[in-house]
């Protein structure tokens, strides 16, 4: 935080307190950067102005006070934040806001969206490069090694790899021939993330993979069809379903729709319930929007899965990273 040009000058105050770093000493061995002359600058004038207070809390009571947030309905994101009111007896009534942001973010701004093409472009991109490096021999732990590495040549901050159903980055285990297996794979630029599923198949599958990936890409090009403002996210789901019904596939495949953004599920859920609980939204214009499509059978010679990012435009949908190789064979 130390090189952080802050807004404000009583938040200087609330991160010195948190922090308790003081100003560093200087040494007169060379001249001070640009970025350190103005975090002394904002300091200074914080500092200036009013006492340090003993510690983070009573830096943050002052905070809330010059900025005339001790009485009324403040919407806060932590328990913690509550906690501070409680204790302070202030006459303010916090209330749980998370709900209220992820609503707001769900409809991202012209600036965002060119944000996530080029966060799902680097996303898909590292991924695939990742994939090609299956071989016989190799092993989960290295394939997300490769991914991390590309990701960040790209310019993404890797997130996680889920390899095989296994998303906890201590599972590994043996890439062999013959295998058929799903990666789902997620990094963010500036916080704003890609997201990305395919199948890979190292050498040749046995024929159950090959029709469930087919299963999975005639379903997801039936619902990219009707993807458009207004649908809502248990018409995805029965569009899916129906889809595969007819064509005679008996998969289960879940189908699952999310809002992708400045978090992975970037969504708002039901109000009032103590952890993420979807409603059944509806899609809006410059919504940027992931539909899951893992395969939920075992027993059918491994795993698959298709995952892409679709962006909700005024009369339909637009796809903003490359859809081809939707199956990698190795």
């Amino acid at each position: 935080m130390s090189g952080w040009p802050w807004p404000h000058p009583t938040w200087a105050l609330v991160a010195a307190a948190a922090c308790c770093i003081p100003a560093p000493l200087v040494s007169a061995q060379a001249p001070i950067g640009a970025i350190e002359r103005n975090r002394r600058a904002v300091l200074k004038q914080a500092l200036d102005s009013r006492t340090l207070s003993a510690g983070a809390e009573g830096a943050l009571l002052k905070a809330l006070s010059e900025m005339g947030l001790k009485r009324g309905a403040i919407g806060i994101d932590h328990a913690a934040a509550a906690a501070v009111y409680e204790r302070a007896g202030l006459a303010a009534k916090p209330r749980y806001a998370d709900n209220v942001l992820r609503k707001i973010r769900v409809i991202k701004s012209a600036n965002e969206i060119q944000l996530m093409r080029r966060a799902a472009d680097i996303n898909a991109r590292a991924a695939l490069a990742a994939a090609k490096t299956a071989r016989e021999g190799a092993t989960y732990h290295q394939l997300r090694a490769a991914f991390f590495t590309e990701a960040s040549k790209l310019g993404n901050s890797p997130a996680f790899m889920s390899v095989d159903r296994m998303s906890s980055e201590v599972g590994d285990a043996p890439i062999r021939e013959g295998q058929s297996f799903f990666i789902d794979c997620v990094s963010h630029l500036l916080h704003y993330h890609g997201d990305y599923g395919r199948t890979i198949f190292v050498g040749e599958p046995l024929k159950s993979m090959r029709r469930a990936t087919d299963a999975l890409s005639l379903g997801w090009d039936a619902v990219r069809e009707r993807l458009k403002p207004g649908l809502r996210y248990s018409e995805i789901k029965a569009i899916g379903n129906e889809a595969l019904r007819k064509a005679g596939y008996r998969f289960d495949v879940a189908f699952t729709p999310h809002s992708v953004g400045l978090m992975h599920t970037d969504e708002p859920g039901r109000d009032g319930t103590p952890f993420l609980v979807k409603d059944d939204l509806a899609l809006e214009e410059n919504m940027v929007l992931s539909v899951d499509l893992p395969v939920r059978n075992v027993g059918i010679g491994g795993s698959a899965h298709l995952e892409d990012l679709t962006l909700i435009t005024k009369d339909g949908s637009e796809q903003i990273n490359d859809i081809g190789d939707r199956v990698i064979i190795v």
